[in-house]
């Protein structure tokens, strides 16, 4: 289908910027972990990627990437319902979208989740 050849496009991108991300990330203890396979949502009209945020080995936010049409977005939720502030939602235009940008909305938009965890582990 054209949806699927649409996420086939930019499955290149997707994992050279969680590869990416997670060495930027590394050193502050975190890793992005995608899990299973990419999947089509029929009521959204969109292939999505759920990927863990983890911290210190402790998983704190989902992160869904999703192509939307001609743009590629990046949502951060938090299981948590009284950190709800700390979740994103980006988007950036899939026509010329590199790796490095890519990598750099993901990393912005799990950052206040995972900054407010490391915070807490050291308080405690």
């Amino acid at each position: 289908s054209a949806s699927e050849a649409g996420w086939r496009a930019v499955t290149p991108v997707v994992a050279a910027a969680l590869q990416a991300g997670n060495g930027a990330l590394a050193q502050a203890g975190v890793r992005l972990i995608p899990i299973g396979a990419p999947e089509w949502v029929p009521e959204g009209r969109r292939h999505r990627m759920a990927v863990m945020v983890e911290v210190f080995n402790r998983e704190v936010a989902r992160m869904l990437i999703e192509r939307a049409g001609e743009e590629i977005e990046v949502a951060v939720g938090l299981p948590d319902a009284r950190l709800a502030g700390l979740g994103r939602r980006q988007r950036s235009a899939v026509q010329g979208l590199t790796a490095h940008a890519l990598a750099e909305l993901i990393v912005n938009s799990a950052w206040p989740a995972i900054a407010h965890f490391r915070a807490t582990v050291r308080a405690s």
